[in-house]
């Protein structure tokens, strides 16, 4: 089988596409951010019946206990800071034309992206921030009470206003950690966006891209369940051009 997709004239390398998500992990020990603990999977137990072969059952049969934004890659709507809001996650389209950007923290802990405005393709739909440090260790990393860096309000919307309707981040948030409930980045990109942009903008966390990806441009791909609720894990793929 030959399958070749193109992306506005451009082929991408699908050999080469890249997953950049983290995976909700029930064998984790705590989250990996909003001090909740980490996902449970328990079986079901009707009466003397349990869900888990490893119990003697028949098969297995678990209730799981998960909180997107706490425990790995997720995406979230507006929905995830006013209820008004649409809460169907829908990524359109099915391919997006990103550019993958690595900035680090000035003295605030604000990112600067400062290099990232002449860099930045007229017709990107999706923006990925890779922060640094960048160390492999960062799959295992618990942000609770860490105080991670953050995006201010004025390059949220700078990114809103240039076309983008799809903010990865690999961080737990966009916004600082404690801003007493502001999540002024948040509000700030979902607020700018263009009239013509696709709808719904969405916001995703908790990635890792490892170092290997040079910045610029990529093709990207989203999965996610058909969940409807503020935020839902995902899978995220940057995807190289031939």
């Amino acid at each position: 089988m030959n399958i070749q997709i193109e992306l506005d004239g451009r082929r991408l390398d699908l050999a080469r596409m890249h997953e950049i998500s983290l995976p909700i992990d029930f064998s984790m020990t705590k989250e990996r951010a909003w001090y909740i603990g980490p996902p449970r999977r328990e079986p079901v137990r009707l009466g003397d019946w349990v869900g888990s072969t490893r119990e003697g059952g028949s098969v297995n049969f678990y209730n799981l206990f998960i909180n997107p934004h706490a425990h790995g890659t997720h995406i979230e709507t507006a929905s995830h800071i006013n209820h008004t809001y649409s809460i169907s996650p829908v990524v359109n389209p099915l391919f997006l034309k990103a550019y993958l950007f690595t900035a680090a923290a000035d003295n605030s802990g604000a990112l600067d992206l400062l290099t990232l405005w002449p860099a930045l393709p007229y017709d990107v739909q999706a923006i990925v921030i890779r922060t640094l440090p960048n160390s492999p260790d960062k799959v295992h990393t618990c942000y609770s009470n860490t105080n991670p860096s953050f995006l201010t309000a004025d390059d949220a919307k700078r990114l809103a206003n240039s076309g983008i309707f799809i903010l990865l981040i690999d961080l737990p948030s966009v916004d600082p950690e404690r801003d007493n409930g502001a999540l002024a980045a948040h509000h700030s990109f979902w607020e700018h966006q263009l009239p013509h942009s696709p709808k719904p903008a969405l916001i995703g966390e908790f990635l890792y891209i490892p170092d290997a990806l040079p910045d610029g441009p990529y093709a990207l791909h989203i999965q996610h369940p058909a969940m409807y609720t503020d935020a839902v894990p995902a899978r995220v793929f940057l995807i190289p051009y031939i």
